[in-house]
Formats: C-alpha cells, sequence, structure tokens
C-alpha cells in the first residue's frame, strides 16, 4: 500500500512539475491565424513535447480545453489537418488527414487514432468555444447573406453560396514561437440555430405543460365521478335498510292487532245459570 501511495504521489509530482515548466510563450499553434471550428493544434518547436496528462494541462495554461474527437471531426469537415499526432480529451492519439500523404498517417484519411500509452509524447489538440461559436455566427450569415449572380432570367431566384471554409497546409515542422492572443473575444450575437433551438425546446416544454394539465383534469373528473356514484349508491342502501326497518314494525304491528280481535273467551258447558228465587 505505501509503495503504491508513493508511485502516486511521484507521478503527481511528475506531472505538476511538467506542468509548472511548460512555457506558454514557446508553445505553437496551428493554424496560425486562430482555429478551424474552434479547434487548433499546440506543440513545441522540434519533437513531441506532451504526455496525455501534460498535454491536458497546455490547453488550461492558454485558456481553453483539450479537443475532443467530435470535435475534431467537425473540424475536419471545415479543412483542418495536421501531420501530427495530438492528444484528445478521450486520451487517444490522432491525426486528422483530408488529403492522403504516405508521411501523415500512413496515407489514411480521416481521424487516424493511435491508442498508445499515456506516456507517450505527442501535440495536443485545444478547443476553444468562444472561437467556434463566433465560427458558427458567422458561418450562418455567411449562408443567409452570399449570393451567386446567376443569368438573369424572369422569375428566377438567386441561389445562396456555400461558406467559405479555412484549411490548413501540412506544416509538420513550424518555426513560428509566436502565440495569438487567446483572450475571451466580444460576446457576439447567437445564431439562428440557436435561437431555433430555444424557441423548439418552448413549444415542447408547452406541450408538455399542456398533456400534464389535460390528465390532471382528467384524473380530477374521474374522482369526482366515482366518488358521486360511491354517495348515490350509499344513500340508496340507507333508503332501502330504512324501508325494510319500517317495513317489519307495521307488519309486526298488523299481526299483535289480528291476534287482539279474533280473541275469545270460551266458558265451561256444564256451567249453570243461576236463577233468581223469588221470596
Amino acid at each position: 500500500m505505501a509503495a503504491k501511495t508513493r508511485m502516486l504521489l511521484l507521478l503527481l509530482a511528475h506531472w505538476v512539475t511538467s506542468a509548472l515548466l511548460i512555457d506558454v510563450t514557446q508553445i505553437i499553434v496551428t493554424p496560425k491565424h486562430g482555429s478551424v471550428a474552434g479547434v487548433f493544434q499546440a506543440s513545441l518547436s522540434g519533437d513531441y513535447a506532451f504526455n496525455a496528462s501534460v498535454a491536458r494541462a497546455v490547453c488550461e495554461q492558454l485558456g481553453v480545453g483539450i479537443a475532443n474527437k467530435e470535435q475534431l471531426t467537425k473540424a475536419l469537415a471545415r479543412g483542418f489537418e495536421t501531420c501530427r499526432f495530438g492528444w484528445t480529451d478521450e486520451q487517444v492519439a490522432v491525426i486528422p488527414r483530408i488529403a492522403p500523404k504516405d508521411a501523415c498517417g500512413k496515407g489514411q484519411v480521416g481521424i487516424i487514432s493511435w491508442r498508445a500509452a499515456l506516456t507517450y509524447k505527442f501535440d495536443v489538440f485545444c478547443f476553444n468555444l468562444t472561437d467556434y461559436e463566433a465560427h458558427m455566427y458567422t458561418e450562418h450569415e455567411n449562408a443567409s447573406t452570399t449570393v451567386i449572380p446567376t443569368a438573369h432570367t424572369s422569375g428566377a431566384h438567386p441561389k445562396l453560396g456555400k461558406p467559405t471554409r479555412s484549411a490548413y497546409r501540412d506544416d509538420p515542422q513550424s518555426t513560428s514561437s509566436s502565440l495569438p492572443h487567446y483572450s475571451p473575444e466580444k460576446a457576439t450575437p447567437k445564431s439562428q440555430a440557436f435561437i431555433n433551438t430555444r424557441s423548439t425546446t418552448a413549444v415542447g416544454l408547452i406541450a408538455l405543460l399542456t398533456t400534464v394539465f389535460a390528465f390532471l383534469l382528467l384524473a380530477v373528473a374521474a374522482v369526482c365521478y366515482f366518488k358521486k356514484n360511491s354517495v348515490g349508491r350509499w344513500k340508496k342502501s340507507q333508503e332501502e335498510s330504512i324501508e325494510t326497518e319500517v317495513c317489519g314494525k307495521t307488519r309486526k304491528e298488523s299481526q299483535s292487532e289480528v291476534q287482539n280481535d279474533v280473541s275469545v273467551t270460551i266458558k265451561p258447558e256444564n256451567e249453570k245459570i243461576s236463577e233468581p228465587v223469588d221470596l
């Protein structure tokens, strides 16, 4: 037990020391102009430098979070690709590739994964939520306002152009040492998609409340109906019992009166009638 505790303390000390020794001014970010759908790659000049735990600390020191594979997939769909492995939130090293290249992921395309040991050193993919929201808003605005000119034909409607996508060229050995400013940006209006989502949620909530209210009304009506029927049945049974008692008493009284009317006094036959004696 003591050996395990000592090992954990050593690993924790190594992680803290590694994180403290990282100079954020020496970190190279790719793409240099910012991010693609909020995703960018952070590395040091030259060889890979971050294990899984240090990679997460690097993103946190930059004021952002570590990217996951879903966020990388969205960035890949918008033109983001690299030629170096980087850690993700799932603690898996990946390379996002659009075009096949033997020197980058052995010619594979898509999100190429390598489930290496956590002590292996790679770059790291970070995710800036503020950049992502701003990018989604800009993309939505471009899709809403960009019009592609078409031939002038009566009744023809202008076609909307697709949003522009930013791509990152293969640059495995970047030598830039400057770090772009990743301070929080000014608040931007939320996209129409988020507004539509809130509207849909509100409509669903209203429908749910209406359904619950209708069920409550039905339950109250059912309770009142059964209560009314039970009270009616109870009153009816009470009336029947009272009528039964009255009928019983009346029958007894009738029988007693009949007995009194038919009662006769019988005299003995040998009894003689005494006549009066003349004096």
